[in-house]
């Protein structure tokens, strides 16, 4: 059994997927919601730094 301090940076993976294992287990449809949002949050972020990108590319 690993110990806290020794799980290191994959401690707040492991703290995530404690959250999801229990947000799963009480409700699927939040939890599909939940892979929705976030997967729309993500794409968004993706497409303004490539437009940052792309106006950096610009100028230069």
């Amino acid at each position: 059994m690993l110990l806290r301090s020794d799980l290191g940076i994959w401690q707040p993976l492991v703290n995530q997927l404690t959250q999801t294992k229990f947000i799963v287990q009480k409700d699927w449809a939040a939890f599909v919601e939940l892979v929705n949002a976030s997967a729309t949050f993500y794409i968004s972020v993706l497409k303004k730094n490539k437009a940052i990108l792309q106006e950096l590319v610009k100028t230069k």
